[in-house]
């Protein structure tokens, strides 16, 4: 008797992931708490400031209103560091 050929098993696949799964894993991945500062130049050779502080109570930051005061405070130094127009 001649044994016959047996095809592998298949892995079973993992469930799909729904919309609503993969919207929250992206919104809930890195850097959603952290605050970022971006200088940029544009086609003028101006520099663009850009400030993102977010509300985080673990850093001092507990609310929008100080965030705001952060903000314009970083923006303020790097205004008078980078004014427009390049005039110091």
């Amino acid at each position: 008797m001649t044994a016959e050929p047996t095809e592998p098993a298949e892995t079973p696949r993992p469930p799909r992931l729904t919309q609503a799964e993969i919207i929250r894993a992206l919104l809930e991945r890195g850097s959603h708490n952290s605050s970022s500062v971006a200088l940029t130049r544009n086609a003028k050779g101006e520099t663009q400031i850009e400030v993102i502080v977010r509300t985080d109570p673990d850093h001092g930051i507990p609310d929008v209103t100080t965030a705001l005061a952060v903000a314009e405070t970083a923006y303020d130094a790097l205004g008078g560091k980078y004014p427009i127009g390049g005039a110091a």
